[in-house]
C-alpha cells in the first residue's frame, strides 16, 4: 500500500480507537447502583406508565419489581417511564427538554451520595417498600449493555469505511464526501453511545451538551449526503458551492443548542427533513443528467437507495412512532445499524466496486425494504388504529404479505431483473444449428445474430487473436468479453440495452453457458462429420476389398457356375452395404436363412459337407453394420477351410457365451499346422472386422484332426 493511503487510514484507526477510549473512560467512570430498569406497559395499554426494575443486587428489590421513587440525603424524586428516553429528541418542546435535563442532574446528584433510598412495589397496586442501595463510584465495564458497544462499532465501522473509500480514490469529489460522512456519523454514535445506555442518569448539564453534538453529527451527515450527491457521479456545481451547506445548516445547529428556535420541530427535526428532501431533489437530477450512462446510473441507483432504505428505515423505527407518543419499537442504538447499512451501499456506489452486479442487489435491497415497511405499515394500522392486539395483528400481517407481497414481488423482479432474459434450455436447439452450420461464416453471423438479440449491444465486434478462456467483465461493466467457442471467434460486446444496463455477473454467467454449449454441439458436429467420413472409409473399403475382389476374380474364372456363385455373393454383400448406409437390418431369422443358403451353396459346390447347427436362447440383436461384417468374415473362414484345409466335413454352430454371439466354424482337416494363421487363411482380415465392433478371433486345433475358428460378437 502506498505511503499516503496508509497513513490516512492509519490515522483513521488512531481517531476510532482515541474517540472509542473516550466513551467508553467516561461510561464507567459514572456511579452505579448496579440495576437495570426497563419501561413498564400495563396490559391494554399503548404508553409506559412505570419503571420495571429487571436486574437488582444482592439484598436489592426483587426481579420484575417496579421501582417508585428514588431518596437522596437532601433530595427525592418519584421515577418516570421518560427517565429512561434514551434520546432527548422525543420531546417537543425545549421547556420538555430543560425538564428532563433537570431531573437527570437531580437523579445523578442522588447518585453521586454513597448510598440511596428506592422505594419499590413487587406488582401494580402492591404496597410499597423501601431498600438502601450502596451506589459504587464507577460502573463496572461488564454492565454496560452491548447496545452501548454496537453503537461504538456502527459509528467507528462507518468512519472506516469512509477512510477507506478516501484512501483508495482520493481525486474523486465522491470519496471525499463519502470520508465527511464517515467523520460526522460517530458524532452522533459514540454520544448516543455514552446517554443512552446510561443506569439511570447523567449530569444534565453534560447530557445536553452530549446531545448537541448527536445533532451536530446528524446535520454533518445530512450535509455530506447532500454533497455526495451534488458531486458524484457528476459534478452539479463548483465545489466552491459546498462550503454553503456547513454555513447554512451549522447556523440552524446553533440556534438549536442556543434554544433560538420555537420548539424542538424547527430546532432538529425540520432541518434533517431538509436536508433529506434536498437529498431525494439531487438524486432525481442526477438520474436526468446521467440519461444513457449506464455506470452512472448504476452508481446512483445504489447510492439513493442505500440512502432511501437506511434512513428510511431509521425514521420508520425510531423518529415517526414520537408522532403517536410511543415509546420506540427499536433501541435508537440499534437502529443506527440501519445507516452503517446505508454506508457500506454508499462506499459500494462511490467506491465503484462492481458496479454491473450492484444494479441486482439494489432491487434486492429495494423489495426487501418495501417488505419491511409493507409489515411495519399493515401492523401498526392494525394496532393503532383498529386496536387488535399485538398477535392477532401480526398474524393477519403475515397473511396478507403472503397474499399479496410476495406474489407482487415476485412480479416486479421478473419486471425489473429478469426482463427479456432467455434460458439457456431455450437456447439449445439454436446453438445446435449454429454448430451444425454448413460453413464457418454462416456460424459466425448466426452467432453475433443471437448475442445481439439476447444483449442487444450497441457494439458487437469479432475479437480475433483474443486470448479470453472465459466470459469476462469490463469497463465497470459497460463491456462484456466472449471467448472464442464452438467454432465461432472470440466477440466484444459493448454497453448493453443500447447503453440502458451494464453487463451484469448473471450475462457473465449465461454467456458462460451458452460458451459451453456451443463447444458441446460443436464436438457433436465433429464426432458427425468424423463418424461420417469413417464410415465413407467403411464402405469404400467393402467395396473395393469385397465386392471388388469378387467381381476382378469373376473376370478370370471360365466356370459358369462358380461365375455365377460369385456374382451372387457379390450382390448380396452389395444389399448389406447398402442397408448399413440406409440403418437398415433384416431380421435375425432372415439374415440367418441367407447366411446358411449361402454357406450350403458354397459347401455343395466344394463337395463337402456342411452341418449347421442353431443353439441360441433368444433372437441376438444384430444391427445391419453386425451383419454384414459377421456375414463376410464367416464366409471368409469358410472360404478358407474349403480351399485349404482338405476337409470334408464342416460344422458351423451358432451359440452365445455370456453377453457375446459366438459362431463356431470347426473342419476335419489337415489341421493348424498346415493353415496356421498369417499363412494364407487370411485371418487378418477377419480380425479387423470383428474388432471394429469389439469382437475377437479364436482357433485351435480340433480333435482328431482339423481347426476350430471362433468369432465371438459382443451384443451389448
Amino acid at each position: 500500500m502506498p505511503g499516503a493511503p496508509r497513513r490516512i487510514l492509519l490515522a483513521a484507526v488512531l481517531l476510532v480507537l482515541a474517540t472509542c477510549a473516550a466513551a467508553v473512560w467516561y461510561a464507567l467512570s459514572q456511579p452505579s447502583m448496579g440495576m437495570q430498569f426497563a419501561p413498564y406497559t400495563p396490559d391494554g395499554e399503548q404508553t409506559p406508565k412505570q419503571l420495571r426494575i429487571t436486574e437488582s443486587p444482592p439484598g436489592g428489590p426483587v426481579a420484575g419489581a417496579l421501582a417508585v421513587r428514588l431518596q437522596g440525603r437532601h433530595d427525592a424524586l418519584d421515577l418516570l417511564p421518560s427517565d429512561l428516553i434514551e434520546e432527548p429528541d422525543f420531546f417537543d418542546t425545549y421547556e420538555e427538554m430543560a425538564q428532563f435535563f433537570a431531573r437527570q442532574s437531580r437523579l445523578a446528584a442522588m447518585l453521586a451520595e454513597p448510598a440511596v433510598t428506592l422505594t419499590w412495589q413487587a406488582a401494580p397496586g402492591a404496597p410499597t417498600l423501601t431498600s438502601v442501595l450502596s451506589v459504587a463510584p464507577r460502573r463496572d465495564a461488564s454492565t454496560l449493555p452491548f447496545v452501548f458497544w454496537f453503537q461504538l462499532f456502527a459509528g467507528s465501522a462507518s468512519l472506516l469505511i469512509g477512510a477507506w473509500v478516501y484512501a483508495l480514490r482520493r481525486g474523486d469529489w465522491g470519496p471525499r464526501m463519502l470520508a465527511l460522512c464517515g467523520l460526522a456519523f460517530p458524532l452522533s454514535t459514540v454520544s448516543a453511545a455514552v446517554y443512552s445506555t446510561r443506569e439511570l442518569a447523567i449530569d444534565g448539564t453534560v447530557f445536553r451538551w452530549l446531545s448537541s453534538v448527536n445533532h451536530t453529527g446528524a446535520l454533518m451527515f445530512g450535509c455530506a449526503l447532500i454533497a455526495i450527491f451534488l458531486t458524484h457521479p457528476r459534478l452539479l456545481t463548483r465545489p466552491l458551492w459546498l462550503l454553503a451547506l456547513p454555513v447554512v445548516f451549522g447556523l440552524w445547529q446553533l440556534g438549536d443548542t442556543f434554544r433560538w428556535w420555537p420548539d424542538q420541530n424547527w430546532g432538529a427535526r425540520i432541518p434533517i427533513m431538509v436536508e433529506m428532501l434536498l437529498a431525494i431533489a439531487l438524486a432525481v437530477v442526477q438520474w436526468r443528467r446521467s440519461r444513457g450512462q449506464p455506470a452512472e446510473r448504476a452508481a446512483l441507483r445504489w447510492l439513493a437507495l442505500s440512502a432511501l432504505v437506511g434512513s428510511g428505515l431509521f425514521v420508520l423505527m425510531v423518529v415517526s412512532v414520537g408522532v403517536f407518543g410511543l415509546f420506540p419499537p427499536l433501541a435508537q442504538g440499534y437502529a443506527f445499524g440501519f445507516f452503517l447499512i446505508m454506508f457500506f451501499g454508499l462506499a459500494l456506489g462511490v467506491g465503484r466496486y462492481r458496479l454491473f452486479d450492484l444494479d441486482q442487489w439494489a432491487y434486492r435491497v429495494l423489495l426487501w425494504a418495501m417488505g419491511v415497511a409493507t409489515v411495519v405499515v399493515i401492523d401498526a394500522t392494525l394496532v393503532l388504529w383498529l386496536r387488535w392486539n399485538a398477535t392477532l395483528s401480526l398474524g393477519t400481517t403475515l397473511l396478507i404479505c403472503g397474499a399479496l407481497y410476495l406474489p407482487a414481488r415476485q412480479w416486479l423482479w421478473a419486471r425489473l431483473v429478469e426482463r427479456g432474459n432467455a434460458s439457456v434450455e431455450q437456447m439449445m436447439p439454436e446453438l445446435v444449428r449454429i454448430a451444425f452450420s454448413e460453413s464457418g461464416e454462416v456460424r459466425e453471423q448466426l452467432w453475433a445474430a443471437a448475442l445481439q438479440r439476447l444483449f442487444n449491444p450497441l457494439q458487437s465486434m469479432a475479437a480475433r487473436g483474443s486470448d479470453t478462456r472465459m466470459p469476462a467483465i469490463a469497463d465497470d461493466g459497460l463491456t462484456l468479453h466472449l471467448p472464442a467457442c464452438g467454432g465461432v471467434e472470440a466477440r466484444v460486446l459493448r454497453f448493453r440495452d443500447h447503453g440502458k444496463r451494464l453487463f451484469s455477473g448473471r450475462d457473465a454467467e449465461f454467456a458462460a453457458s451458452l460458451c459451453h454449449l456451443m463447444d458441446q454441439a460443436a464436438e457433436g458436429r465433429d464426432a458427425h462429420e468424423r463418424g461420417i467420413r469413417e464410415e465413407r472409409l467403411r464402405v469404400a473399403r467393402d467395396m473395393h476389398d469385397d465386392i471388388g475382389a469378387k467381381l476382378l476374380t469373376l473376370l478370370h474364372v471360365d466356370d459358369p457356375q462358380r461365375q455365377k456363385l460369385l456374382l451372387r455373393e457379390a450382390m448380396t454383400q452389395l444389399r448389406q452395404i447398402v442397408r448399413g448406409l440406409a440403418g437398415q437390418a433384416q431380421s435375425f431369422d432372415e439374415f440367418m436363412a441367407d447366411v446358411r443358403h449361402a454357406s450350403v451353396e458354397r459347401a455343395q459346390a466344394a463337395g463337402i459337407a456342411l452341418a449347421w447347427t442353431v443353439a441360441l436362447p433368444e433372437t441376438p440383436p444384430l444391427t445391419g453394420r453386425q451383419q454384414y461384417q459377421l456375414r463376410v468374415a464367416l464366409q471368409e473362414v469358410l472360404s478358407n477351410a474349403l480351399r485349404h484345409a482338405s476337409a470334408t466335413h464342416i460344422e458351423v454352430r451358432w451359440h452365445t457365451s455370456g453377453p457375446a454371439l459366438v459362431v463356431q466354424v470347426t473342419d476335419n482337416g489337415v489341421g493348424m499346422e498346415a493353415s496356421a494363421p498369417g499363412q494364407g487363411l487370411g485371418l487378418a482380415s477377419v480380425e479387423a472386422r470383428l474388432a471394429e465392433l469389439g469382437g475377437r478371433v479364436d482357433w485351435q486345433r480340433a480333435e482328431p484332426q482339423g481347426t476350430t475358428v471362433s468369432l465371438q460378437l459382443p451384443l451389448r
